[in-house]
């Protein structure tokens, strides 16, 4: 059975990172939760994709934010006070910038897992063992996205007990490292659709997840219709696959 990935939450329906789409993705069945963590000038982690909020912060009379205003230039106190669900919908008016320890406990709770997305790898290095700490002491499923094995590295010393999902090159070397460091490994490959026109590394293969298959879980990202998923699903036979939401838990 596939495992499906709620990217940013089920964000084709809730305002993405928020605990509305996180919520969204547990009661309709998605079983691991992708998410972006931040953190702010005061050193408080947060849940945010952007560097910076405007995209989906709002004043609270709805106003966009004019000035481009960085998650990690404001303390976390500024952040809270901006709305994070209007942007999407007025019926998501009061939503708040999430804590991850927050989004932890919640994660725990439910028994969902909780896949940190690499954007952590920019934490400022004052940062980055208190991070450490609040994930390793959480008690909640967690895995890290690492797209180097340098960091990969980092990770599985930091968090021997986390999944270790990689998105970086992949070569049998590589694989053959990575392996040496855990054996909750998941390999990401980007499935070539509309959806990751932008992508610049190599798209998914027949020959590539079988190499991948020789040494991990083989996750692949990201798709928004039944069309493209029926044909992941013929072609490579992927353990995990990354939706918005289109595609639902059965």
């Amino acid at each position: 059975m596939i495992k499906l990935q709620a990217h940013r939450g089920v964000c084709t329906e809730f305002p993405e990172n928020t605990m509305a789409a996180f919520r969204g993705a547990v009661d309709q069945g998605y079983e691991i939760i992708e998410l972006d963590p931040d953190v702010t000038a005061d050193g408080v982690f947060v849940i945010m994709h952007d560097r910076t909020i405007n995209r989906t912060a709002r004043r609270q009379d709805g106003s966009q934010i004019e000035e481009p205003t960085k998650t990690s230039e404001i303390t976390y106190s500024e952040a809270a006070s901006y709305d994070y669900g209007m942007w999407f919908s007025p019926e998501f008016k009061g939503e708040k910038i999430p804590l991850l320890k927050d989004v932890l406990a919640f994660a725990g709770e439910k028994d969902v897992l909780i896949k940190i997305d690499n954007k952590f790898r920019n934490f400022p290095e004052e940062h980055m063992d208190s991070f450490f700490t609040l994930l390793r002491e959480s008690g909640a499923k967690i895995a890290m996205t690492c797209n180097s094995l340098e960091l990969a590295g980092k990770v599985a010393v930091a968090l021997p007990e986390a999944e270790l999902h990689y998105d970086g090159e992949v070569t049998e070397e590589a694989l053959k490292h990575l392996r040496a460091l855990t054996d909750k490994l998941t390999v990401w490959l980007p499935y070539q659709c509309r959806m990751t026109t932008w992508v610049k590394i190599p798209f998914v293969s027949q020959k590539l997840a079988e190499l991948v298959k020789k040494y991990a879980k083989l996750g692949i990202w990201i798709v928004d219709s039944y069309e493209d998923f029926d044909d992941i699903r013929r072609k490579y036979d992927p353990d995990i696959v990354e939706t918005p939401g289109q595609i639902k838990p059965v």
